[in-house]
């Protein structure tokens, strides 16, 4: 059927629908017409329809009489087989001015012509609305998304984040520490209930579906949701699992929950509250049993000079079956802290400007009893003066029995003093763990906790970037090489950024790296060099910032000492065929740059010459001289100027 043909079918639906009689004259006129027009007689109607055409001047074409009902059907045959002689527009346009001819015919009424005129015409435009609706509909209903199976329909509806929302709710995909390489919650991932809403409002085909699927109302977030949208969901939401996100005790649990089986529904909570409250929903016989729960985050609200411990007798949390555990600002009972035995997230987490503080030894105990945690996040959580000095002799961290983790996957550290150095030491860790670790180390002996744990992690890193500034050092460990250098620069297996307790201090790590090599006698060194020295696969090196440049260029440059146990030939970096340097702080590097290309050519004598060396600095910074020996000690030279400055040297 023709796109004529389809718009005069509907249009017989609508007007019968309608039972407009003057619609449906003006399309059995206009048939008449447009036969008389094309000089032909109408051999294509039934036999009981056949009449000749008028000559072209006469217009007017006389219907025979049809049986009661049979109008109807046969005209809008008539105009059908007609129609394909027409384009859209000239049927339409035919189709209105024949009609106009009839309304504003002076005989089509007693009353005066114009007035007349206007009341048909608005019965007309009423008439054409409820056509073009019904136009619409059947438009809309030939789109693609509209023949969608209902479940994939569905499932499209799951997918959509909230308006212009690009990261999801802690609870409801991601933890709080925010990392392409820090896992996801294995949550069941629940659909935002404001966009269900919404996707009920957009048609009545949507709205149907999205009601028949329950699944579709499972997260209630009453940050954002009004207590009267949260009961529906509650209620659309019937025979499925829902997670539920509380903030500022805008509405009490047993508010929304009326029976036992919604609460054995809740299987994920989010909750900002105070620790009252919290009291108040796990007390011992209270109906909030929440047999299904599995993950939980908690923001504790108190006040910091009143806070409650959490798993005390007065808040004691049991939840055998929890997954994933999120506290915020929490102060908490060590003594009593549950062994958790399904637990395999956890998130000890304190952003306020007075957080609670736990100890070393606490969190130690409590990890040993966790053996199946895949994700930890531990953020500020110790004493920011906590020191190897200010350990027990006694304890069992110094002593080295370690806290296994052998599914451990990501691992996320960040705090001020050593103790989180010598919790990271303290861990058993699988080869492919991720880490990012941030600390600010209060003592040497903290540092070499931290690089003599990454040396064991990296056995073989395949690539290795140092970032110093300001008394800040950023060491990146990659276990892969890719073709293209920036394809995941930016996420490395271990991320290990060390912050300088004094400020504006000497980088303790950078001038480690930058020391002669110890006598044989006294061959342990940094522990940084044992890391360089594990190197010995790395085919590609990065260094940023003037000062890691001069430090990593010694390091380089430091042949292997052949009774020593350094790989044969060269110290660090034997395989060595990418450099990339970047200096662009505007100083004199002159010199710098000539340091670089003695390197380079006492590498070339030792036969490990450089496949490539990239340098980013200002334009006019290498001399053509110099420009002359880096291509003379190396295959392929670049130099480049800094992003957003135009031009290449």
């Amino acid at each position: 059927m023709s796109i004529v043909e389809a718009g005069i079918f509907t249009s017989h639906r609508i007007f019968r629908a309608v039972d407009s009689a003057h619609i449906r004259d003006a399309f059995l006129e206009t048939a008449c017409s447009l036969i008389t027009y094309q000089r032909q007689t109408v051999t294509l109607l039934p036999p009981s329809l056949q009449v000749v055409s008028s000559p072209t001047s006469d217009r007017s074409c006389k219907l025979p009489r049809l049986p009661p009902g049979a109008v109807l059907s046969e005209s809008t045959s008539m105009i059908l087989e007609l129609t394909s002689m027409l384009t859209s527009s000239d049927f339409w346009r035919t189709v209105t001015q024949e009609r106009f001819k009839t309304v504003e015919s002076p005989s089509s009424s007693a009353r005066a012509p114009s007035q007349n005129a206007v009341e048909t015409l608005d019965e007309d435009i009423a008439a054409i609305d409820r056509m073009r609706f019904e136009f619409v509909r059947r438009r809309n209903a030939n789109l693609p998304i509209y023949r969608l199976p209902a479940d994939v329909l569905a499932h499209i509806f799951w997918l959509i984040l909230p308006r212009g929302a690009f990261t999801a709710r802690r609870m409801r995909t991601v933890s709080a520490c925010d990392s392409p390489h820090w896992s996801q919650l294995e949550l069941q991932r629940f659909p935002d209930l404001d966009s269900a809403i919404e996707v009920t409002h957009v048609c009545s085909q949507w709205r149907a579906v999205a009601l028949a699927h329950a699944n579709l109302w499972t997260l209630i977030d009453l940050s954002s949701t009004s207590k009267e949208w949260a009961r529906a969901a509650i209620a659309r939401s019937m025979g499925h699992a829902i997670s539920i996100e509380l903030s500022q005790a805008k509405i009490k649990l047993s508010e929304l929950l009326k029976s036992q089986k919604d609460w054995s529904r809740v299987r994920s909570l989010g909750i900002e509250c105070p620790t009252s409250d919290l009291v108040e929903l796990f007390k011992p016989g209270g109906p909030s049993l929440l047999p299904s729960l599995k993950y939980l985050s908690i923001d504790n609200l108190d006040d910091p000079a009143h806070r409650r411990e959490l798993f005390s007798p007065s808040c004691n949390i049991t939840l055998p079956d929890l997954s994933a555990l999120i506290l915020c600002n929490c102060t908490i009972a060590w003594d009593n802290f549950p062994q958790f035995s399904h637990l395999k997230h956890l998130e000890l987490l304190n952003f306020s400007d007075h957080p609670p503080r736990h100890s070393l030894e606490h969190v130690y105990n409590a990890l040993r009893a966790l053996p199946h945690l895949r994700d930890l996040a531990l953020f500020s959580i110790f004493p920011e003066a906590g020191n190897t000095a200010s350990l027990d002799p006694n304890s069992p961290i110094l002593d080295g029995v370690p806290i296994p983790f052998p599914h451990m996957e990501h691992l996320r550290l960040k705090g001020r003093g050593d103790d989180y150095a010598l919790l990271f030491g303290a861990m058993e860790l699988p080869p492919t763990v991720s880490a990012i670790l941030e600390v600010w180390p209060a003592t040497p002996f903290a540092l070499d906790m931290l690089f003599v744990k990454c040396a064991v992690l990296m056995t073989h890193p395949l690539r290795l970037r140092v970032d110093a500034q300001d008394g800040v050092t950023e060491i990146r460990f990659w276990r892969t090489r890719k073709t293209v250098w920036d394809d995941d620069e930016m996420y490395p297996h271990i991320h290990l950024t060390i912050h300088s307790m004094v400020r504006g201090r000497d980088d303790m790590v950078l001038r480690k790296i930058g020391e002669p090599p110890p006598p044989l006698r006294a061959r342990a060194g940094h522990p940084i060099m044992g890391v360089l020295a594990l190197c010995e696969s790395a085919t590609e090196l990065k260094i940023v910032d003037r000062s890691a440049v001069e430090y990593g260029v010694i390091a380089l440059g430091t042949p292997a000492q052949m009774q020593g146990a350094g790989p044969r030939g060269w110290r660090y970096f034997p395989m060595l065929r990418k450099l990339e340097l970047q200096c662009m702080d505007g100083h004199d590097n002159a010199g710098l740059w000539d340091t670089v290309i003695f390197v380079l050519k006492i590498r070339h004598e030792a036969g490990v010459r450089l496949k490539e060396i990239h340098i980013t600095t200002w334009p006019g910074g290498v001399s053509e001289k110099q420009k002359a020996l880096l291509h003379k000690y190396a295959d392929k030279v670049g130099l480049h100027p800094p992003k957003g400055t135009a031009g290449r040297q």
